[in-house]
């Protein structure tokens, strides 16, 4: 059993009761690079709670969906890696994922969601390297979607990465109206909505700090980063430029063994929402 708590970006707590059957496996060696795989089987029980934030109540979409569902569903992971060695232990290489999901009977969550992921880093010129990652993804529910199981925008890491904006900050969002004794009376943004359809990019370029004699260690960085999460698939396509979402910024980045990296960055919104 597990739990999370959106209450602050999209107005909602949630409980899971799960069983997952997971079976997994590689195929090595390819001539170019690894490919993982996995097949699994969920079943959850999930209840949501639309509880709204510190100072608004939940948005009216939000006290539509159901606040129970359960889900029975069949999946299956692929990933595939490619990277040249590095001396200096750079991230060199080329990483693809694809990930599809299949809600079926008896469950009451009905849909088809697939996603495909990649990264990729390569040397430009001297010590310069290129960095780019992409998403793509489309959820097909039978009737209405479930917020548990739509896409998300906005954040400086993890999967809806888009820097510049804050945590699911460039997605649809719900019109909430303010609790009693809150300041202000009126409709305002507030319950971030996900969406059934994402696209996104990230680029970026980066060289070793001055101070820095090996490649490997700390990297100044200039970015841009792009997304669009349209909240229904089949309105995402005639929806035009109003739901892109662009920031650019600069920063330092630190790798730490074992754990990722440390970044430093500084961050501005191009397109954003006006409200």
């Amino acid at each position: 059993q597990t739990s999370g708590d959106e209450t602050q970006t999209a107005g909602y707590s949630e409980t899971v009761s799960q069983a997952v059957l997971r079976l997994r496996g590689s195929v090595r060696p390819l001539q170019f690079g690894k490919l993982d795989w996995s097949i699994s089987s969920d079943c959850a029980l999930r209840d949501l709670e639309a509880r709204g934030g510190k100072d608004r109540l939940p948005c009216p979409e939000l006290q539509r969906v159901p606040l129970r569902s359960f889900k029975t569903s069949l999946q299956h992971s692929a990933s595939w890696a490619w990277g040249p060695e590095s001396p200096e232990a750079l991230p060199l290489g080329v990483r693809i994922r694809a990930d599809l999901e299949w809600a079926l009977p008896p469950g009451s969550a009905r849909f088809l969601r697939g996603e495909l992921r990649g990264e990729a880093a390569w040397p430009l010129h001297g010590m310069l390297l290129g960095h780019f990652s992409g998403a793509a993804g489309l959820l097909l529910p039978r009737g209405s979607s479930c917020p548990q199981d739509r896409f998300h925008l906005g954040g400086a890491s993890g999967p809806s990465l888009l820097k510049g904006f804050a945590p699911r900050g460039a997605e649809p969002r719900g019109l909430c109206r303010p609790r009693v004794g809150a300041p202000g009376w009126t409709w305002r943004p507030g319950d971030a909505l996900g969406g059934e359809a994402l696209l996104s990019a990230f680029a970026a370029i980066s060289a070793p700090l001055p101070s820095t004699s090996s490649p490997g260690g700390g990297r100044l960085m200039l970015f841009a980063g792009a997304g669009a999460l349209g909240q229904r698939q089949r309105d995402f396509w005639g929806a035009g430029s109003g739901i892109w979402r662009m920031s650019a910024g600069l920063g330092l980045t630190f790798p730490i063994a074992g754990l990722g990296c440390l970044e430093v960055i500084f961050a501005h919104p191009l397109l954003a929402r006006t409200e």
